[in-house]
């Protein structure tokens, strides 16, 4: 992604995007340029809208084109035909970096780096005593913090190694938080972590999209039940959408997939 950074141009529009209605996609078709067959389209004509204030997930195979869409959203790739839109505008007009702090970012895979706790969630923002406060107490960072002697200004280790990989987790949503961002995205973010971890991780995410538009994709199922939209993905084209309960009495590929992981998880 860092090399592709050069060949994306810069929009006009310095002012943020606003982001009082929704986020949308609008016919979008993209291809990695000489991926596969002389680029083998990834996203074929995909239609959907992100209202403000929405939880929308996206499932599908490997392959089938969901973190594709996360990297449309940053512009980390331009789309190949279509547009997506904040407002109604183009997101190829705003500054790339405006419209980069529209999103907070949760991967499946943390990057830590040496130094604090503290210097890992505010990055090179100022320290906010008030906003820290609230920002560990909605990550649930606070029960870690407060059973580490030296706390805040605990030494992570190189890449997090002192961490545990659901406490790491709990760390990127801590920064994420604290960034203030208008939109959660996350990406496989509970994919690698044990059961107990993932629970409590549920709660931090039911508790932030109270207040905050989410887009979600989906390993473990049974985590995306309440989500207002669930986009089902197969070769970059949505077959399926709807909620958790509606597309189980469809009884097409979601309830398929669904099935699937049960029986994996209780064999």
């Amino acid at each position: 992604l860092l090399d592709n950074q050069d060949v994306i141009p810069n929009g006009h529009l310095t002012d943020p995007p606003s982001f009082q209605r929704a986020i949308r996609f609008e016919n979008v078709d993209f291809a990695y340029e000489g991926f596969g067959k002389q680029g083998r389209t990834i996203i074929h004509g995909l239609t959907g809208e992100i209202p403000k204030g929405s939880r929308i997930a996206i499932v599908g195979h490997t392959g089938a084109g969901k973190s594709t869409l996360i990297n449309l959203l940053m512009r980390f790739y331009d789309v190949n035909q279509g547009k997506i839109t904040v407002d109604g505008i183009d997101i190829r007009h705003f500054d790339l970096k405006k419209l980069r702090a529209m999103f907070g970012l949760v991967l499946q895979d943390v990057f830590v780096f040496s130094g604090t706790l503290l210097e890992n969630i505010v990055l090179d923002h100022a320290v906010d005593e008030t906003k820290l406060k609230e920002v560990l107490q909605q990550s649930q960072l606070s029960i870690l913090v407060d059973r580490l002697p030296d706390g805040l200004q605990t030494q992570v280790g190189e890449r997090g190694q002192k961490m545990s990989a659901g406490e790491r987790q709990l760390l990127a949503f801590a920064r994420m938080l604290y960034q203030n961002p208008n939109i959660l995205l996350l990406d496989e973010a509970t994919a690698n972590i044990d059961s107990e971890t993932e629970h409590q991780i549920q709660k931090v995410i039911a508790t932030i999209s109270r207040r905050m538009t989410t887009f979600t994709i989906a390993h473990r199922l049974s985590t995306i039940r309440d989500a207002d939209e669930i986009w089902v993905l197969d070769q970059g084209v949505i077959i399926e959408r709807g909620t958790h309960e509606s597309l189980l009495s469809k009884d097409g590929h979601y309830a398929m997939l669904v099935r699937l992981q049960f029986s994996e998880e209780a064999a």
